[in-house]
């Protein structure tokens, strides 16, 4: 369980530094928005029948509405 401990606090460490680096900061908020990208697209990839479903819906209403 220590080494766990040991291991977390070097990586801690290593992200607060790598953090304080304008350069750091560019790529941290690179990383931040793939993976915000990524959650969404995971969302999207479970929920695509539904989705599907009401979009296949909503172009009926459209393309079937007469005035």
């Amino acid at each position: 369980m220590q080494v766990f401990k040991t291991l977390a606090n070097k990586i801690n460490t290593a992200a607060r530094k790598f953090d304080q680096d304008q350069d750091g900061m560019e790529t941290m908020q690179i990383v931040m928005i793939i993976a915000v990208a990524a959650i969404v697209l995971l969302f999207v990839k479970n929920q695509w029948g539904t989705i599907s479903g009401w979009a296949d819906g909503l172009i009926g209403q459209i393309t079937s509405w007469q005035g």
